[in-house]
């Protein structure tokens, strides 16, 4: 709720002021980095996701909070308007500002006591009020949502600035709100271009992305082998040279390579128009497991090779 404490530089007594609700030192925070290394607020749509919520907040002439409400992205109360010279362009699709429009003349309606005869609020008195009105997206939790969209404060810093939050209900909902704040997710067609570079399916120089080869694959079994603190004989590498299978190996990498790509793809695919990083990680272990037990099933694997599963048990066909 908004009071003279949310704001760092106070509320003044000016109602043509328009206070911040973010320091000079968290705004960095929530801008995003341009090419020419300067930062600047990202700009986005209002209402192009229902966690877009307006609250509005009514003061009187002392500053006093007198009620507010919040708006959700579908409130009767609220338009977006596009003002653009080209009339088959619309909302957000260009350059022009678009403006949120709010009719304060629906929300006042609905603020003041309630008629205890009809239950209907009776609007506010004849006054000087100041509106205070903020834009807001829920990036986790909600404020009208069920208890597992619900977040309460756990306990304050010493500092009296931060604040632990914790979910009410451990539910996957809210956890998957968390690891997108944490790390946000990416656009479909972002997720896999990772993979295709991944997988060496494509080469784009703009995505930071270690290609998986049959090199980079002895590396991670060696490092494995050293944090298993396997040494000597015992080694993954000296036992696949004791047992001459080392060709019969890299072919079945090189066919099973392309396989896992298309599993991992074909299950992203079914998923969200946004990837999360969790999410990634669970379409490559999926793809991984199917793809590998498709090709010791189907015959592809030489019959002296055994691949395990994830609880070591042997694929067989």
């Amino acid at each position: 709720m908004a009071n003279e404490q949310n704001f760092p530089g106070g509320i003044q007594d000016s109602p043509n002021f328009r206070p911040r609700r973010i320091s000079d030192t968290d705004r960095v925070l929530v801008q995003e980095k341009l090419s020419d290394e300067s930062f600047a607020e990202k700009e986005v749509v209002f209402g192009q996701t229902v966690r877009d919520v307006v609250e509005v907040n009514i003061y009187d002439e002392l500053n006093n909070l007198v009620d507010r409400r919040t708006l959700l992205a579908r409130d009767k109360a609220l338009r977006l308007l596009a003002f653009t010279p080209d009339a088959q362009v619309g909302v957000g699709q260009d350059q022009t500002p678009d403006v949120l429009q709010i009719d304060f003349k629906d929300v006042l309606k609905r603020m003041g006591a309630t008629n205890p005869e009809t239950g209907e609020p009776e609007g506010l008195p004849p006054g000087r009020y100041t509106v205070a009105v903020n834009v807001f997206r829920n990036e986790v939790g909600e404020e009208f949502g069920g208890t597992d969209r619900k977040l309460f404060i756990k306990e304050f810093s010493p500092s009296r600035k931060e604040l632990r939050l914790v979910p009410v209900f451990g539910e996957q909902a809210i956890a998957n709100e968390i690891s997108e704040f944490v790390e946000p997710s990416v656009p479909k067609f972002v997720g896999q271009a990772i993979i295709d570079q991944t997988f060496g399916f494509s080469i784009d120089v703009d995505l930071a992305t270690e290609s998986i080869t049959f090199q980079a694959l002895e590396t991670e079994i060696s490092r494995l082998d050293d944090k298993a603190e396997r040494t000597g004989v015992l080694r993954t590498a000296a036992r696949m040279n004791r047992s001459g299978l080392q060709a019969e190996f890299y072919n079945t990498f090189l066919s099973v390579i392309p396989q896992i790509r298309n599993q991992i793809l074909d299950l992203m695919a079914e998923g969200d128009l946004q990837i999360q990083d969790v999410e990634m990680k669970q379409f490559i272990r999926q793809g991984v497991a199917v793809a590998l037990i498709d090709a010791v099933v189907n015959g592809e694997v030489d019959p002296r090779l055994l691949f395990l599963d994830r609880s070591g048990v042997p694929i067989t066909p």
